[in-house]
């Protein structure tokens, strides 16, 4: 697949402006509570998930498509 400048300059601040909504912090906050042990997110994007992890999680396996995500991640 090719990544075009779009998508490895504009998406990723476009997703990462968009994901850190407030709203969006309760949720993650929510679900990843009950993480533990080893994760792998796929779709890792620019790790706004990150903070939101539990101290339980041993490691973490992220990966992401997008070559553009990684000096953000």
């Amino acid at each position: 697949m090719k990544h075009g400048w779009y998508s490895r300059r504009v998406f990723p601040r476009l997703l990462d402006w968009s994901m850190k909504q407030a709203v969006l912090g309760l949720l993650r906050e929510s679900v990843l509570a009950q993480a533990t042990g080893t994760v792998l997110e796929i779709g890792f994007g620019t790790g706004v998930n990150l903070p939101y992890y539990p101290g339980a999680i041993g490691s973490i396996i992220a990966i992401d498509p997008n070559p553009g995500m990684i000096p953000f991640a």
